[in-house]
């Protein structure tokens, strides 16, 4: 049978007056049960000035503030009111087993909260240089390799 979770994302707020915010974990409402995970990238800490390892005590003070009593909506707006980390608005994932909820959380982890990675820049080589190359193949002087350029041709890079 289906599980059905609701989700937040939890921000943190180092300084609330500068309006900086990062995504440093989620909280799943899975039933009665609070699953807290954090996924701290200590470069993105530091450089607001923040040690890491000052965040080991959130998910357990999350845990203890929650009351698996009340519905979800209640619980999530009282975890919301913790100082220096915001919840975002609920979300929710639907998985079949232990295995498939563990691979939302990973895809939730991926699409929200892990910094992306930089994507190579693709060189682009400018009509000019197009002309050139046609200019020196035609005239016979293009090289292919960098021992061309023992033979006097022109080599591109």
């Amino acid at each position: 049978m289906d599980r059905i979770c609701e989700y937040a994302i939890v921000r943190f707020v180092p300084e609330a007056f500068r309006g900086e915010q990062i995504n440093i974990g989620m909280v799943v409402f899975d039933g009665p049960k609070l699953d807290v995970r954090l996924f701290v990238q200590p470069s993105l800490l530091t450089a607001l000035g923040v040690d890491a390892s000052s965040l080991n005590w959130m998910p357990s003070y999350l845990r203890e503030q929650d009351d698996p009593e009340l519905p979800v909506a209640s619980r999530w707006e009282r975890l919301r009111k913790f100082p220096g980390f915001v919840l975002s608005d609920r979300g929710w994932l639907v998985a079949e087993s232990d295995e498939q909820y563990e691979l939302r959380i990973d895809r939730i982890r991926a699409d929200y909260i892990d910094r992306p990675k930089p994507k190579r820049a693709v060189k682009r080589s400018t009509s000019l240089v197009k002309e050139l190359r046609g200019v020196f193949r035609e005239y016979n002087i293009m090289g292919k390799s960098a021992g061309d350029v023992d033979k006097h041709k022109v080599v591109s890079n």
